[in-house]
């Protein structure tokens, strides 16, 4: 009897350890901690990469001049592929099968982190696509436009939703 309600002890202390790291996963993803990601069910996107993403996503999107974008979509796909949704016409044959992450925000965006001619006005938009190498997490590409992507980036693969600025809270 005895060791049944240690062992009953055990299985209690194990639930509890096991709703705690649900729950501060639970803060994690809800926002408390700063910029996050909300996975969509199944996934599979690394913690490390979730992480890196949503802190790439608000650094680009307040350099564009959105702290706050109304959406954060992420998808992994081949370079390839992600350029067609990202920047269409822009080709890369190179690339065909490297490993990316495709990052679709909506909001307002004003170009600052384009370059442009001296005494042109940067181009504003609705949407800011920012490709990352799956590696190395540096951003090798990006693409702002007043409409939406040609090739929708949840065509590309198993998406993921970020929380990024306010949105994340």
């Amino acid at each position: 009897m005895k060791g049944r309600q240690s062992h009953g002890l055990v299985r209690s202390g194990l639930i509890g350890g096991c709703l705690a790291i649900v729950l501060m996963m639970g803060l994690a993803v809800s926002g408390v901690f700063g910029a996050t990601a909300s996975p969509s069910a199944g996934t599979g996107f690394p913690a490390s990469a979730v992480a890196e993403l949503a802190s790439i996503a608000e650094q680009e999107a307040t350099i564009n001049g959105d702290a706050n974008p109304t959406s954060v979509l992420v998808v992994e796909a081949t370079h390839a592929a992600a350029l067609t949704s990202a920047t269409p016409g822009d080709l890369e044959p190179d690339s065909a099968s490297e490993s990316v992450y495709l990052i679709t925000m909506t909001g307002n965006f004003t170009g600052y982190g384009f370059s442009t001619p001296p005494g042109v006005a940067p181009r504003v938009g609705s949407y800011l696509s920012v490709v990352v190498d799956a590696g190395t997490f540096s951003v090798t590409d990006e693409g702002l436009s007043q409409n939406p992507p040609p090739v929708s980036p949840s065509l590309l693969g198993l998406t993921m939703t970020l929380a990024v600025g306010t949105t994340s809270h």
